[in-house]
């Protein structure tokens, strides 16, 4: 089965610190939807999700999704219901797919820390629809990137990716359901017509799919969110 998801959220993680601190954000909306590995749908589950006490919504992220703190306290779910359908449809998973997944897991295991109180770990590799995309739309790097040092190219964003492959316009991105979506199509489209593998491979996995790396962006030293910033040029 493959797991494709994507989060909303109250803010940035603090990926200095443990996913157990308590001024880590909170996922306020989440979208899943579960494939079969030849890519019918077979299930799917969309939420506003309820934070948790303490939380504290950043002026950028409402920016982005749009999403209130009363209205996620209104209309959203029990996150524990949540952390617990999440944990047991990735433990189903053979592949879980994102964009910029590296941060949607950040975030979801900062919400199995916080409230069921163990440290989560996929057990599944990921097919990120960020980084796998790089080098085929190999977008110029960024005056943010130049100015750092960082290398090229830039790391596009969903609606670059949709613009480039399909020549539209991502509407209503930052709906974690419009999110997915879009990432799923992207990578289908990269399986079957750019030829990238579903499975990266290694040598040292003999040809099996390579164990799952949990970690931001590395390419910079200092604060490894402003470097995964610098690559997506500010968006997700």
């Amino acid at each position: 089965m493959i797991l494709g998801y994507d989060t909303e959220t109250t803010g940035l993680p603090d990926w200095h610190q443990p996913s157990d601190a308590p001024h880590q954000p909170h996922v306020i909306q989440i979208a899943m939807i579960c494939q079969t590995m030849d890519g019918t749908e077979i299930d799917r589950f969309v939420s506003i999700v309820k934070p948790g006490p303490g939380a504290v919504m950043e002026p950028k992220a409402f920016e982005a999704h749009g999403i209130t703190l009363e209205q996620a306290m209104d209309e959203g779910v029990d996150p524990v219901e949540v952390t617990d359908r999440f944990i047991d449809w990735a433990g189903k998973a053979q592949l879980m797919v994102g964009h910029n997944e590296s941060f949607d897991r950040r975030l979801m295991r900062i919400m199995a820390a916080r409230h069921k109180g163990f440290k989560w770990e996929p057990t599944c590799p990921n097919f990120c629809t960020l980084y796998r995309s790089k080098f085929v739309l190999n977008l110029p790097a960024t005056p943010r990137m130049i100015a750092t040092g960082m290398p090229g190219p830039k790391a596009p964003n969903l609606g670059e990716c949709v613009q480039h492959f399909f020549g539209e316009t991502l509407e209503g991105a930052h709906d974690a359901a419009v999110d997915i979506e879009a990432s799923l199509r992207v990578m289908w489209h990269l399986i079957n017509e750019v030829g990238v593998p579903m499975f990266k491979a290694t040598r040292s996995t003999g040809g099996r799919p390579a164990p799952r790396r949990s970690s931001p962006a590395r390419q910079a030293s200092g604060d490894p969110f402003a470097a995964a910033a610098a690559l997506l040029g500010g968006s997700k």
